[in-house]
């Protein structure tokens, strides 16, 4: 069932898509003391987590977790023969506040209302004019995890920031976002995204609805996703629909397919700090690797966007192809309420737009979802990163680790970002905005 309420225009979720057994329960009212059981349900999303083993399912009990000074760090996992499942108790209207943190592999976050507002990002991001303190967006860095049938957004207007980052600190190869609403975040102009999928392989993002995000791209690939599959989305009212780049100087964006997208209504990017703006468009990059090659935009909707269908600077076409894409009134029920279901007579009718409900999960149809194999170049984590698979010594030891390797990282970033600094001197301020990298919303300890 599907619950309208009032408050940044958010649909909220009650109940989940499927009524499967509890294992263990959380509820408002109880205790990390507890058994989990009905009768003694835990407190915390975090201690819901760590109790369930693969192919068990943790349920919330209807209310509010957490605010906005609540981490919830996940990072037990599954196995390939069983996912661990938290979601909203059947037919109960859960809403999670604060941050979430997913490190473990081969875990579902299904039916949830999520106010991501958090205070975890308490300074300044480096090289920006950005305020602070700012929200970290939900955080997917674990391998096989599914995000779907879940309602994001940030209530908390002065806290906005990214929406969900994938692979801000892990390879979240294969991790699934479906069936999502997202909206109603971003407070930094060309900093602040609905998702940023920063790395992963087969990455795939299908039927979400993405709106109210004036200060980024519906959805940024940078600096090194490959072979994700992007397709089915609609993105209203952000800066940009979708924006590639590799501004790390180190890893390919490749192999990306985006298709039968809608993105409308795009108000256009500006970066204040350098005096860089750019229109609304379907699609924009500011230039690619040589080794960033197979990525392909086409067969997508670009309705009422000052930009059309693409911006692109210094692109050739075997690294970025933008082919087959229309302009046309998409027909949705109501944009406005941010209903986005396809109306009877709509020219994309046989597109197989998500209506908002909650279909039955499947295996994707749609062939260009394959999986591909990674590129030899992100076989490997990155250095420094544990595998998202690897078996962790303790919860507790494991998060002082994951908090100390982001500080070596956000430090490591201002290295990088003055070295950039120092060779772009002299350039046009054009070529510096188009080039420039983004620092990673990453949370601070």
């Amino acid at each position: 069932m599907l619950v309208l309420l009032a408050g940044v225009g958010c649909a909220t979720f009650s109940g989940s898509a499927s009524a499967a057994g509890c294992d263990r329960y959380a509820s408002p009212s109880g205790s990390d003391g507890g058994s989990g059981s009905g009768d003694s349900p835990y407190l915390t999303v975090a201690r819901l987590d760590a109790s369930l083993s693969p192919g068990q399912t943790g349920c919330l009990l209807a209310g509010t977790y957490g605010n906005t000074s609540t981490s919830s760090y996940l990072s037990h996992s599954g196995s390939a023969s069983g996912q661990i499942t938290i979601t909203s108790y059947p037919g109960a209207t859960v809403t999670v506040v604060g941050l979430i943190d997913l490190a473990g592999s081969y875990t579902t976050l299904n039916g949830l209302n999520i106010d991501g507002s958090n205070t975890t990002y308490s300074s300044q991001r480096s090289g920006t004019s950005c305020p602070y303190p700012v929200s970290n967006g939900l955080e997917i860095d674990g391998q096989n995890d599914i995000l779907q049938y879940s309602n994001y957004y940030q209530s908390v207007a002065r806290l906005r920031g990214n929406g969900l980052g994938i692979g801000w600190n892990g390879q979240p190869n294969n991790t699934v976002i479906r069936y999502n609403r997202i909206h109603d975040v971003g407070g930094c102009d060309f900093y602040d995204h609905l998702i940023y999928l920063d790395s992963g392989n087969n990455v795939q993002i299908y039927d979400n609805w993405l709106w109210n995000d004036s200060h980024g791209w519906g959805i940024k690939l940078d600096p090194g996703p490959t072979n994700a599959r992007i397709w089915a989305n609609v993105i209203d009212s952000a800066g940009s629909g979708f924006g590639f780049a590799d501004s790390s100087g180190d890893n390919p964006t490749a192999g990306n397919q985006v298709f039968q997208n809608v993105v409308l209504n795009s108000v256009g990017l500006s970066n204040p700090d350098i005096g860089w703006s750019q229109p609304g468009a379907l699609v924009t990059s500011p230039g690619l690797l040589s080794s960033s090659t197979g990525n392909n935009v086409y067969d997508n909707d670009s309705y009422n966007n000052p930009g059309g269908i693409s911006e692109l600077s210094d692109v050739s076409f075997s690294q970025l192809s933008v082919t087959s894409n229309i302009s046309v009134n998409p027909g949705f029920v109501n944009a406005a309420a941010h209903d986005y279901a396809v109306a009877p007579g709509s020219p994309l009718a046989s597109w197989g737009l998500w209506n908002g409900g909650f279909p039955a999960i499947t295996t994707p149809s749609v062939a260009n979802a394959t999986p591909v194999a990674p590129l030899a170049a992100q076989a490997k984590p990155k250095s420094g990163k544990h595998p998202a698979s690897k078996r962790r010594r303790s919860k507790t030891h494991n998060a002082k680790q994951h908090k100390r390797k982001r500080k070596q990282r956000h430090k490591a970033e201002r290295r990088r970002r003055t070295a950039r600094k120092a060779r772009r001197r002299g350039r046009k301020a054009h070529k510096v905005a188009a080039r420039r990298r983004r620092p990673r919303n990453v949370h601070l300890p």
